[in-house]
């Protein structure tokens, strides 16, 4: 009986800490045709990064995606500042309170890289460059 008992808090215990560990998804917007690819947490050069990725049904659903996405996520908090790559349009920089985020559009695909604190743009830029593809 003991044991049984020891067993099913060790359950419960893993399932609250699993549960405290997931981050909560950045990609979400209601009516928005989307799956998900994966979510994770990495370590990467000393730095807590939360990677997010979403597939849409073709390249188009994508572009308007990307689009519906990037407008959710500006409106997430305040903005301290913002980059937008205007030799590809599928790709913005942003800094919030919380952490710094890209999201960019790859063919059918949108994915969100996102810092645990505020990081400055270029810095962050140059931290996500090995990550942002993979």
């Amino acid at each position: 009986m003991a044991i049984l008992l020891l067993m099913i808090l060790l359950m419960v215990a893993g399932l609250v800490s699993y549960h405290q560990a997931k981050p909560a998804r950045l990609l979400t917007v209601p009516n928005l045709s989307m799956r998900l690819d994966f979510a994770k947490i990495i370590n990467h050069q000393g730095h807590k990064l939360y990677i997010e990725q979403v597939s849409f049904a073709d390249y188009q659903a994508a572009i308007h995606g990307y689009f519906v996405l990037t407008n959710a996520l500006e409106c997430r908090g305040m903005l301290r500042d913002s980059r937008y790559d205007f030799f590809d349009f599928y790709s913005v920089a942003l800094c919030f309170d919380d952490g710094t985020l890209r999201l960019l559009r790859l063919v059918d695909k949108v994915r969100v890289v996102k810092s645990d604190k505020p990081i400055n743009i270029d810095e962050f830029e140059r931290l996500i460059a090995g990550v942002m593809y993979d």
